[in-house]
């Protein structure tokens, strides 16, 4: 039977060793070593606890500036679409302070792109006419 958690199987085995572990030192008369072993376990869950809410709380923060919408030239029409209705060969308007919601191209003017997300550097970069550049989002 396939587990829907891959780790599920050995937080089962490190559950039973505590438990023996515990009935082991109540056997023998250990408290303190018993009340170590608990402590050691609930310590443990409580870590594992906290690292899991970090990084969901991390991976939220990293996805949440991604831009959910996009400026599509349509004619002579600005229309919002959705980013999963961006085709390649769309011409888009990313608007000053915009994140850049796809990877693309600068076909007109100039552009100042903040790429920190994507490379981990401060330093804006200048773009110009036939520039490539990837989505930040």
């Amino acid at each position: 039977m396939a587990d829907a958690h891959p780790g599920a199987k050995v937080l089962v085995g490190v559950d039973v060793i505590a438990v023996l572990a515990l009935v082991g030192t109540l056997l023998v008369a250990e408290y303190l070593a018993g009340a170590l072993v608990a402590v050691m376990l609930a310590t443990g869950r409580l870590l594992e606890a906290q690292a899991s809410a970090r990084a969901e709380r991390d991976l939220r923060l990293l996805v949440s500036p991604a831009p959910r919408t996009a400026h599509r030239h349509l004619g002579a029409q600005l229309v919002t679409v959705e980013v999963s209705q961006v085709r390649v060969g769309d011409l888009l308007l990313v608007a000053s302070g915009e994140v850049v919601p796809v990877d693309g191209r600068v076909e007109t003017g100039t552009a100042v792109l903040d790429e920190s997300a994507l490379t981990g550097e401060s330093c804006r970069r200048d773009g110009r006419s036939g520039m490539r550049s990837a989505a930040a989002g």
